[in-house]
């Protein structure tokens, strides 16, 4: 399954009830190997981690650190020998890119100590460093909170963040300040428009200026018109008909969010103000439950359907691993490996749902409507 969405299998989940999610995962990690005699590195787990071992605890070694642990070079090693026995290939040093053999120590559950070596020898001396890609257990990765920031709509033009007091497009940027306030300022535009800002939520109102760029801000967006059309599809200056709006959320990452214009719709005229709520992150790495959803009820919570199956998940029973793309222009995804659970194994965790019911309305003789509820259950019939 191609996604970073995981169903739990129950529907109304309310809660993780307090408890951590345990599952395995893989982790990229720098290792420097010097020498003091042979080259050994020493890597540390991160926060809240610890390796796979094996089963195995301190002191032992691995005895297939293989499946667990690949190491490549991403230096050349300076002078690098082998040890009395014989090397039946390749050369007396490691190249960068080269994938390394290394036999592993286990000093704890958060400590190893890797060992090179070719051909089942081990080098005398020298130093390179190196990535591990290395599998890990968590049992204390919590979830991350996503709280709903609502537009901030201004009282006026000027009061649009870090807008000109004369509002020219050409000369306008939208930076992180508006944007994190959701607001967003374009020139009239055909097709798609990015908004910037990953994991949106809703589009506020979408309101055209009511005079042309290159004005005075507040002429271009009064008071009157800003109290009059936010919020009032009705208004003649509210055009948030006339869009489509893409969230943005992937399969396997949350990107930007934007507005596309509907065929047979016309472009407006003068400039164009998005006011959008939106979901901001605690953390870029983690998870999020439906635990992690704050100011927005619990009917509130979005579901997401895919944009390559069209399969729909409801998020608030889902487990969701998508890094967020950042804020701006320059927008990006975490660099470094983001936590995601492996493949191949199990996660575990201590889940609470609410049960559903199902209730009959019912006329009495008297003329009056009762209510005559069901049992909850997994499985609810009508009483």
């Amino acid at each position: 399954m191609n996604s970073l969405v995981f169903p739990i299998g129950i529907d109304n989940v309310k809660s993780l009830n307090g408890e951590t999610l345990t599952f395995r995962s893989k982790k990229l990690l720098n290792a420097t190997f010097d020498t003091g005699g042979a080259p050994t590195a020493t890597i540390t787990s991160p926060a809240n981690f610890t390796f796979e071992t094996e089963g195995k605890s301190s002191p032992s070694t691995l005895e297939s650190p293989k499946i667990n642990y690949i190491v490549f070079a991403t230096n050349s090693a300076a002078s690098l020998a082998n040890s009395a026995g014989s090397i039946t290939s390749g050369t007396n040093y490691i190249a960068a890119g080269e994938l390394v053999d290394v036999s592993i120590g286990i000093n704890s559950g958060t400590s190893l100590t890797l060992t090179p070596t070719r051909n089942g020898n081990t080098f005398t001396a020298g130093t390179f460093t190196a990535k591990v890609y290395a599998t890990l257990n968590t049992t204390v990765e919590d979830k991350k909170t996503k709280t709903l920031v609502s537009a901030t709509v201004p009282a006026a033009g000027a009061d649009i963040k870090n807008a000109a007091s004369t509002l020219t497009m050409s000369g306008d940027t939208n930076n992180t300040n508006r944007l994190a306030n959701g607001q967003f300022l374009i020139a009239p535009f055909t097709g798609t428009q990015s908004l910037l800002v990953s994991d949106i939520f809703q589009i506020n109102s979408i309101i055209e200026a009511e005079d042309a760029d290159g004005t005075a801000a507040s002429t271009q967006f009064s008071s009157a018109l800003l109290t009059a059309a936010v919020g009032n599809t009705a208004h003649v200056n509210n055009i948030t008909s006339r869009y489509i709006f893409n969230n943005g959320q992937k399969d396997n990452f949350l990107d930007h969010g934007s507005i596309t214009l509907k065929a047979g719709q016309t472009k407006p005229a003068n400039t164009i103000f998005v006011l959008f709520d939106y979901f901001e992150h605690s953390e870029t790495d983690g998870f999020a439950s439906g635990e992690s959803y704050t100011n927005i009820t619990y009917e509130q919570i979005p579901a997401f359907i895919s944009p390559t199956t069209g399969v729909r998940k409801e998020l608030r029973d889902s487990i969701d691993f998508r890094p967020l793309k950042s804020i701006g222009s320059t927008g990006t995804l975490p660099t470094t490996f983001v936590t995601i659970p492996d493949a191949d194994t199990n996660m575990t965790a201590n889940v609470v749902s609410y049960l559903g019911r199902k209730d009959k309305l019912a006329l009495t003789k008297d003329r009056v409507f009762s209510v005559i509820e069901g049992v909850s259950s997994d499985e609810p019939i009508l009483p």
